[in-house]
């Protein structure tokens, strides 16, 4: 599997790169802080 960046990425990295692109897909319109905030506890 690859990142957005087009470099591989293996075990929790894989987790992270998905993660972080789907929260970018989802709240691509919102504050990146914001984002993180609401989904962090």
């Amino acid at each position: 599997m690859v990142d957005r960046n087009g470099q591989k990425v293996q075990g929790l990295d894989v987790s992270k790169a998905l993660y972080r692109s789907t929260l970018l897909v989802r709240h691509r319109r919102r504050n990146k802080m914001y984002s993180w905030r609401k989904i962090l506890p």
